[in-house]
């Protein structure tokens, strides 16, 4: 996603850290925002960021979780479409 993003017109910052009680997972929530390249206005959506860490201290699963119709439309939308 960063090269629809001219440097320096994004950010990705963190909302919320959360731990999994009931296994070894943790659950990062972050907000995105920036202007694409063409786009006349910034783009703004959420997401989450799953880690699962195993015995060994390593991550052995990782999913990124985010509402990708969202994300389309608005790009349509900051290009004029």
């Amino acid at each position: 996603m960063a090269r629809n993003f001219p440097q320096g017109s994004s950010s990705f910052t963190r909302i919320g850290l959360y731990v999994e009680a009931e296994r070894d997972a943790i659950v990062v929530a972050w907000r995105f925002k920036g202007t694409p390249k063409g786009g006349d206005r910034a783009i703004e959506f959420h997401g989450d960021d799953r880690l699962e860490v195993g015995q060994d201290g390593l991550i052995h699963s990782y999913r990124g979780l985010y509402d990708n119709r969202l994300v389309r439309r608005l790009f349509r939308e900051a290009q004029g479409h």
